[in-house]
């Protein structure tokens, strides 16, 4: 007894130091083989001298094995119970973030949640708490109305996940820029993979307007599926090093220490399991996470930007109005600035980069496509949307520090549009095909629709099949003119 008094401390800095996070079962298990050494060679040497065999224990190694399974660990399991509870009394327990004190000490570059850094608990309640509640806050976030808002439906979805993480910016993000494998044309890559995304997010969501309650308003939210992303993935982190460390202990050398052996005793096949399990779940919700955040900049887009087209007055006369920019795009602006605010104090800058690359792309992408709902569109209306676009690309400009190059691409087709129809044509035969057949539809129709003398759906019939036309010309030529630098090679 007088022995076990002396050993109640160990075991005690032992539970709280994390170790027991595995369950009841298995904790009393780890605790009783990471026991002192001194009392199990002690022990060891009872049994010895009491000539027991293998399939035999003293009272004493029975003993110590019931203390710590019936008594000791429930009292650990009281603490931490007690522990939990007091976390879960605070009012927003997962939005509460560590200090810059604990963050300094923990080595980490952005805020962690507290619940993670009490001194205390350390990783036992850090454990408990995020298996228990990670997922049901995720979903407290990013449920409305007992339906998933659009981001997480589509960070849900098996194909869209996977083409994201497919694409080059998220392998990226595990990669510093001068270890990547560095391919020509880099840039067209690039922008053939954002192509990609846009293309099957426009895909799935079509042209439907979608509904405030369908997008995540609350900037404090995001911020908090930001500290999310960083406490799981810190926490993966730390579940693979315990996992390593105890897979460790089973590959020791036969000629090692008899002590050190007895010290280390192998870790149970179902701890090591259980622990990889954790570790993964960990970093997919993670994962989870961060592509929410990716996806839900792109809907907030989605959102300001379809009814600009489907609803919004371009057919305008020169006046002041004219001058002004589309207020939708003013609030998709001014969303766009505050999660970048929230996501530069919350996400390290790899993964804030990975949020906001290719979204200017995907913009392009939206306002090309919107020419197919405008009613009619005037020269001071083409005016407006290159101010739109213009203003929407300075404020890119600012968040990722890059040109944005892809808005200018969408600029130069409003422009195309001060054109008659028939000049268009020739313009796509001067310059070479620089959009897709179906974009030049769209710009052909507009303008039948918006100008007058342009003759009747026979001659805008004639001009779409001479379009057709124009575009395999240039292909040929475009072939032709590759075999050619081919042949010469």
């Amino acid at each position: 007894l007088l022995f076990l008094r002396k050993r109640r401390n160990t075991l005690h800095m032992l539970a709280n130091s994390g170790d027991l996070f595995f369950g009841k079962s298995s904790g009393w298990e780890f605790a009783s083989s990471h026991f002192s050494g001194r009392a199990r060679v002690f022990i060891k040497e009872i049994e010895h001298a009491m000539e027991l065999g293998p399939a035999k224990q003293c009272p004493l190694r029975e003993f110590l094995t019931m203390y710590i399974k019936n008594i000791f660990l429930n009292q650990v399991l009281a603490e931490i119970n007690k522990e939990i509870e007091g976390v879960t009394k605070a009012s927003d327990p997962l939005k509460i973030l560590a200090n810059a004190d604990t963050m300094k000490i923990l080595g980490v570059q952005r805020p962690l949640l507290q619940l993670l850094c009490r001194n205390r608990t350390s990783e036992t309640l850090s454990f408990q708490m995020l298996h228990l509640s990670s997922y049901s806050f995720f979903q407290s976030i990013v449920q409305s109305d007992e339906k998933l808002v659009i981001s997480a439906s589509w960070a849900k979805d098996d194909d869209i996940s996977r083409l994201l993480k497919s694409l080059p910016n998220w392998s990226n993000m595990a990669q510093p820029k001068q270890l990547r494998p560095k391919r020509e044309e880099e840039e067209d890559f690039i922008r053939a993979a954002f192509g990609k995304e846009s293309e099957v997010l426009i895909g799935n969501l079509g042209d439907k307007l979608i509904p405030q309650q369908e997008i995540l308003r609350d900037v404090s939210d995001l911020k908090a599926l930001a500290n999310m992303h960083e406490s799981l993935e810190w926490l993966a982190g730390r579940t693979k090093a315990a996992f390593s460390s105890l897979s460790a202990t089973q590959t020791m050398s036969p000629g090692q220490d008899s002590h050190a052996s007895m010290e280390h005793l192998p870790a149970s096949e179902q701890i090591l399991q259980t622990l990889s399990e954790l570790a993964k779940s960990f970093q997919e919700m993670a994962d989870r996470c961060l592509l929410v955040l990716h996806l839900e900049v792109r809907v907030h887009c989605f959102h300001y930007l379809i009814p600009l087209a489907k609803q919004g007055n371009y057919a305008i006369v020169a006046n002041v109005e004219s001058m002004d920019y589309d207020p939708l795009v003013v609030r998709l602006n001014k969303d766009i600035s505050a999660i970048e605010e929230a996501m530069s104090a919350s996400l390290q800058q790899h993964k804030f980069q990975y949020i906001f690359e290719g979204l200017g792309h995907l913009i392009s992408c939206i306002l090309i496509n919107g020419a197919h709902y405008f009613k009619r569109i005037s020269e001071s209306g083409i005016k407006k949307m290159c101010r739109n676009i213009f203003i929407l690309q300075q404020n890119l400009t600012n968040i990722t520090m890059s040109r944005e190059a892809d808005l200018d691409f969408a600029r130069q087709y409003y422009e195309m549009l001060y054109n008659t129809a028939d000049e268009l044509l020739n313009l796509v035969v001067d310059q070479g095909v620089k959009y897709t057949e179906l974009e030049y539809i769209y710009a052909l129709n507009l303008l039948h629709r918006s100008q007058t003398g342009v003759g009747d759906q026979t001659t805008q019939n004639m001009r779409l099949q001479r379009l057709k036309e124009i575009i395999c010309e240039q292909a040929a030529i475009k072939q032709a003119t590759k075999d050619k630098k081919i042949t010469t090679v």
